[in-house]
């Protein structure tokens, strides 16, 4: 007689378990639902913010490098965009990978290009432009080219010799 009570009691425990764990289920899906919801609205009002920000300047464009993979520059035009500066160098000894094949196949296209070389605080000045002529030779564009500096590492304002990063 015990076996037919212990027989009875286990399927009630079993369904409440099994009730239960529906429930957790159900509510990890609608949790997940209603993040995913939440993470494109936000993406929704990024994008929205982007371009009431870009609004008021009748000139778009951007900047490329082989982070972005590849690029179809023609859709590009077609979102209005006007120029395409691609990343060139950095310092003395680093060259985008992607940079050549960009070039050759925006040219293709009714873009402006300008190329952009990273300035490194490690190299001198006159070893980054020989870089820069070795790799780009005739290849930067119709737009002038942008030296981007900005700090990083232990290079900042107070740190950096200007003498030694200073003219050619």
């Amino acid at each position: 007689m015990e076996r037919k009570r212990h027989a009875k009691y286990r399927p009630k425990f079993n369904m409440r378990f099994v009730h239960h764990r529906r429930r957790i289920i159900l509510g990890a899906f609608l949790l997940v639902v209603l993040l995913a919801m939440a993470g494109v609205w936000v993406v929704k009002n990024q994008q929205r913010g982007a371009r009431l920000a870009l609004a008021p300047y009748p000139i778009h464009g951007c900047v490329i490098d082989q982070e972005n993979g590849i690029i179809d520059f023609n859709s590009l035009q077609k979102q209005h965009i006007s120029f395409v500066y691609l990343n060139a160098t950095t310092g003395a000894t680093y060259f985008d990978d992607s940079f050549n094949t960009n070039y050759s196949r925006i040219q293709s296209t009714d873009l402006k290009v300008g190329i952009v070389h990273n300035f490194s605080f490690q190299k001198r000045p006159k070893a980054q432009l020989r870089f820069i002529s070795q790799k780009v030779k005739s290849n930067t564009g119709q737009l002038p080219v942008v030296i981007r500096v900005s700090y990083y590492g232990d290079y900042d304002a107070k740190r950096v010799d200007w003498k030694k990063a200073g003219p050619i």
